[in-house]
């Protein structure tokens, strides 16, 4: 089964969700950062680079908080606490 993450990410006591595009699956959903863990790559630096990528944060992955797959069993998802660092924009 394919492997993704999902970054709850927190900067304080508030937490970041995205809306999901039109093209994506369940489109119009809000959810945390996702993003599948490519060959090699572990699951804290895939939560670094999804949330890079998709938001532009620096994130501090803390912990692994719990595991799941999708609904119709295509990955497993990886579900990860990450602070956002006040001021930790990537450049």
């Amino acid at each position: 089964m394919k492997q993704a993450v999902v970054a709850v990410i927190r900067r304080k006591n508030r937490f970041l969700f995205t809306r999901r595009a039109p093209s994506q699956t369940f489109p119009g959903y809000w959810t945390p950062v996702t993003g599948a863990v490519e060959p090699g790559e572990s699951q804290a630096d895939a939560v670094i680079r999804e949330v890079s990528e998709e938001v532009a944060l620096l994130a501090v992955p803390l912990r692994k908080v719990w595991e799941c797959p999708t609904h119709h069993h295509e990955f497993i998802l990886h579900w990860w606490l990450a602070d956002a660092p006040t001021g930790a924009a990537r450049a």
